[in-house]
C-alpha cells in the first residue's frame, strides 16, 4: 500500500500534504526543460504502469513504483513525474485517492528525490568501476524505505496504533530489495550502451 486511499488519511495531513507537495513542485519546476519532456513522459509511463500490479502479502497489498529509478533518470523533476503518475491512478483506476494526492504526490515524491541523491553520490568513486551498479542499487532501495517510511510515519500521525509500522515495514522488505535488484541490473545494462539517459545536471 504505497497509495493512500481515501478516508484513512485526517484532514490535516490532506492539507499538509497539498501543501507541501505544491511547494516542492514550485522548486523543482523551475528545473523542467521542454526538451526532456519525451523522456519525462516515458518514465512517467513506467512509474504509472509499475504499480497496476498488485501483491498481496501480510494483510495488505505491495507493488513496484520505480520512483527510484525516476529520480535517476529525471533527477529533482522525478518529483513532477510521480506526481503525474499519481494524479493519474488515482483518477483512472481510484489507486489512492484524489483527497489524499497531495500527501500520496509528496511521499512518493520524495522518495524519487531520494533515489537521485543517493545516485548522484556515485561520483564520489569515480574510479570504482562498479560504482554507478551499486549506487543504483541503494537509490531504489533507499527510495522505497523512504517511500514507506514516510507512509508509516503518515499513518501514525492520523491515528493509526504505532505497531503498523512493522507490518508496512516487513509488507514491503521485498519491495525495496527488488527496486534496488532493478535499478542496480538496469542501471549496470544503460552504462553500457545509453549513458546519457541517467540525469546528468
Amino acid at each position: 500500500m504505497a497509495h493512500l486511499p481515501e478516508g484513512v488519511v485526517s484532514g490535516a495531513m490532506v492539507t499538509y500534504g497539498f501543501i507541501l507537495s505544491g511547494s516542492v513542485s514550485m522548486v523543482v519546476g523551475r528545473k523542467l526543460k521542454v526538451q526532456n519532456i519525451p523522456k519525462i513522459s516515458m518514465v512517467t509511463a513506467a512509474v504509472f504502469s509499475a504499480s497496476l500490479f498488485h501483491l498481496p502479502l501480510l494483510g495488505t497489498s505491495v507493488h513496484f513504483t520505480f520512483v527510484g529509478l525516476a529520480g535517476m533518470l529525471l533527477g529533482p523533476v522525478a518529483f513532477l513525474s510521480t506526481m503525474v503518475a499519481v494524479f493519474l491512478q488515482g483518477l483512472l483506476f481510484q489507486h489512492g485517492g484524489l483527497s489524499t494526492l497531495g500527501i500520496n504526490t509528496f511521499n512518493i515524491g520524495l522518495a524519487a528525490l531520494t533515489g537521485f541523491y543517493l545516485f548522484r553520490l556515485r561520483h564520489l568513486l569515480p574510479r570504482w568501476r562498479s560504482a554507478v551498479t551499486v549506487f543504483a542499487f541503494l537509490a531504489g532501495f533507499g527510495a522505497t524505505v523512504v517511500m514507506v517510511g514516510l507512509l508509516s510515519m503518515t499513518l501514525v500521525l492520523s491515528g493509526f496504533p504505532a505497531a503498523s509500522i512493522a507490518v508496512v515495514f516487513l509488507a514491503h522488505a521485498p519491495i525495496m530489495l527488488g527496486e534496488g535488484l532493478v535499478c542496480g541490473l538496469l542501471a549496470a545494462a544503460l552504462q553500457k550502451s545509453r549513458g546519457e539517459m541517467f540525469f546528468h545536471e
